[in-house]
């Protein structure tokens, strides 16, 4: 039986806690090949539109600039395809993007 676990994020110096589902064997469950590559292209895609359309200098200006829509590390793992986000953090991230949900998650 799937079981839920916290465990210390690294991604923001190892003070904050991410949840984790476990399956039975202590395995992590992995996303499937397809959503990884979907997670990449949608990263990629937010690169791009942040450092190239945006013309910004660097992600860590975007995030300074939209804290109150998405955290710092938060970006970073997305721009990295390792992030499988929520509805919530989708939002968050069109919205600091100036461009609606489906446009963001379109050729993504």
């Amino acid at each position: 039986m799937p079981r839920f676990q916290l465990r210390r994020s690294s991604a923001l110096g190892g003070n904050s806690f991410r949840g984790v589902l476990r399956t039975d064997g202590d395995m992590t469950r992995k996303l499937k090949k397809a959503d990884q590559q979907f997670l990449k292209r949608l990263g990629n895609k937010v690169r791009k539109t942040i450092l190239e359309d945006m013309r910004y200098s660097s992600l860590d200006a975007f995030a300074l600039a939209h804290h109150d829509e998405i955290a710092k590390g938060t970006l970073y793992e997305i721009c990295d395809g390792s992030r499988d986000m929520k509805l919530s953090t989708l939002r968050g991230l069109s919205r600091a993007l100036g461009i609606t949900v489906q446009n963001l998650i379109q050729g993504g």
